[in-house]
């Protein structure tokens, strides 16, 4: 609470001074002359690595979730896509072609490519990924009426083809 007995925002940078973030960017950009983020690589590349970047600041719950999201839904979309081509309408064309599935977050991320026919343009809703108080567990949808086939429209499979 502030000084004004209301709720404030309060925002905190990882570094003590303008002056040191500046040189810690500096000193990333030379690190990665060859790294990861040279020229031609992939967005899955680069995921990956900051994965392993960011893994010993993280809380392993948190380092898992991230991992997670990374392999269910952005690397699929977007990992293909070399970093310096990687645009905003590549990033919202992911979300629409997630959204037009129709399909509950469990089904989305339980879903595998082997439940993806993109000759048939369908995709089989076989699983789904629960988080448990041991994890994320792949186990089968709640009913009968969640198992279903799902049609997926052009523009979801050419960006799954990508």
């Amino acid at each position: 609470m502030g000084a004004s007995g209301r709720w404030e925002r309060v925002r905190r940078g990882g570094f003590a001074s303008a002056a040191a973030a500046r040189s810690a960017g500096r000193e990333l950009l030379a690190a990665e002359a060859d790294g990861p983020l040279s020229a031609g690589c992939t967005a899955g590349q680069w995921l990956r690595y900051w994965l392993s970047v960011v893994e010993p600041r993280l809380r392993p719950t948190t380092h898992r979730a991230y991992r997670d999201h990374v392999g269910l839904y952005l690397v699929p979309y977007l990992g293909r896509i070399k970093l310096t081509e990687l645009s905003r309408r590549d990033v919202t064309r992911m979300f629409v072609a997630l959204g037009r599935r129709r399909n509950r977050y469990g089904e989305v991320a339980g879903l595998r490519w082997v439940d993806v026919d993109l000759e048939r343009r369908e995709s089989t809703v076989a699983h789904q990924l629960v988080h448990t108080d041991d994890g994320l567990v792949l186990c089968e949808p709640k009913s009968t009426a969640s198992r279903r086939t799902v049609a997926l429209d052009p523009e979801s499979v050419r960006l799954l083809r990508r």
